[in-house]
């Protein structure tokens, strides 16, 4: 970063965000952190018990079994459920039906042709 001859103003590049920007997500996270109604994430992190997992992964000393372990959620993940919801009357009709019906619906939009 450079700063111009007669000002002590920085001259950032017009392609480059400030580091002091947050977005309003982040405020509002951070607000309800401060008053307690959210769990700071920081609370679960153990970085390095992750920095570990990530270098014995990426160094393929992992069995398949060790490594899903690593990765497994550590919550209960619920499983969806199959719903039927089609019926009879969703279905399309059959492919064909009446030309007469086309040529009819194509005069509605270009009545010229």
């Amino acid at each position: 970063m450079t700063t111009d001859s007669t000002d002590s103003t920085p001259i950032v590049p017009a392609n480059t965000v400030s580091d002091k920007t947050e977005s309003f997500d982040a405020r509002e996270t951070r607000a309800a952190i401060a008053e307690g109604e959210e769990k700071s994430p920081e609370e679960n992190l153990d970085l390095d018990k992750d920095y570990a997992a990530a270098q014995a992964m990426s160094q393929g000393t992992l069995s398949p079994k060790e490594a899903a372990k690593q990765v497994a959620p550590q919550h209960e993940v619920a499983q969806p459920e199959q719903v039927n919801i089609s019926s009879e009357d969703d279905r399309l009709p059959a492919a064909g039906g009446d030309p007469a019906d086309y040529r009819e619906l194509a005069r509605e939009v270009r009545p010229s042709a």
